[in-house]
C-alpha cells in the first residue's frame, strides 16, 4: 500500500508539473507574439497592407502553430494516462479512486479546452488580424447600382481610421481564459489535499496494525 502511494504521488507531481509547464509556455508565448504584432501594427502598417509576402509568413507561422498546439494535448494526456493507471491498480478504497478518477480527468479536460481556445481564439486570432487589415472605404447610396453593386466610376467620400485598439484585442479581455484556469488550480489543490488525506490515514498507527494483522 506504500508503495503505491508513493507511485500516485510521483505521478501526481509529474502531471502537476506537467501542467504548470504548458500554462507558462502559452502565456510566454502570448505575451511574445502580442509584443511583436503590434510592433509591426506601429512601424509596418502601410507594408502590412501591400506586402504578400507577410501574408504568406503569417500562414506558415499559423502551420505551425496548428502543429506545435498538438503536444501539450499530448503530454498533458499521456501524464494523466499514467496516474489514472497506478490510481486504479492501487489498494486505495473503490470511493477514493473514483472520487481521484474524476477530479483528475476533469481538471486535464478543463486545462486541455482552454489552452485549445486560448491558441485559437487569442494567439492565432492575433496573427489574423496583423494580415486582416483591409481598408475600409466609404461611399455615397449613389455610387451603387440596384442590384447593389459598386459602380465603376464611383468615388469613395472617405476612410474609415480605427484609433486605438479593439475593445477584444485589450489584455483585460484575455481574463475571461483566466477564470477556468483559476478553477482548475483550485480543482487540482483539493486532488493534492484528497491525496494527503488518504496518505495521513494509511500512515496512522491504526492503518498500520490493520495492515500488519
Amino acid at each position: 500500500m506504500e508503495n503505491n502511494l508513493k507511485d500516485i504521488r510521483k505521478k501526481f507531481n509529474q502531471w502537476k508539473k506537467t501542467i504548470y509547464l504548458c500554462a507558462s509556455l502559452y502565456v510566454l508565448f502570448f505575451f511574445i507574439a502580442k509584443g511583436i504584432i503590434d510592433y509591426c501594427k506601429s512601424n509596418w502598417k502601410r507594408q502590412l497592407e501591400t506586402n504578400d509576402w507577410v501574408i504568406l509568413s503569417v500562414v506558415i507561422i499559423l502551420g505551425f502553430l496548428f502543429i506545435a498546439d498538438v503536444i501539450p494535448s499530448s503530454y498533458l494526456k499521456t501524464t494523466l494516462q499514467r496516474l489514472g493507471i497506478r490510481i486504479e491498480h492501487s489498494n486505495i478504497e473503490e470511493k477514493n479512486k473514483v472520487q481521484l478518477l474524476n477530479r483528475t480527468q476533469e481538471i486535464s479536460e478543463l486545462f486541455k479546452k482552454t489552452f485549445e481556445k486560448f491558441s485559437l481564439a487569442a494567439v492565432i486570432g492575433m496573427f489574423i488580424s496583423l494580415i486582416d487589415n483591409g481598408k475600409q472605404l466609404v461611399y455615397s447610396l449613389d455610387s451603387f447600382d440596384k442590384l447593389g453593386n459598386l459602380k465603376n466610376d464611383s468615388q469613395p467620400l472617405g476612410q474609415v481610421i480605427r484609433i486605438g485598439q479593439k475593445n477584444s484585442e485589450r489584455l483585460i479581455f484575455y481574463l475571461s481564459y483566466l477564470i477556468p484556469i483559476i478553477y482548475a488550480i483550485g480543482k487540482l489543490w483539493l486532488v493534492n489535499r484528497k491525496l494527503v488525506h488518504i496518505e495521513n490515514n494509511f500512515s496512522s498507527p491504526l492503518s498500520q496494525n490493520y495492515e500488519n494483522s
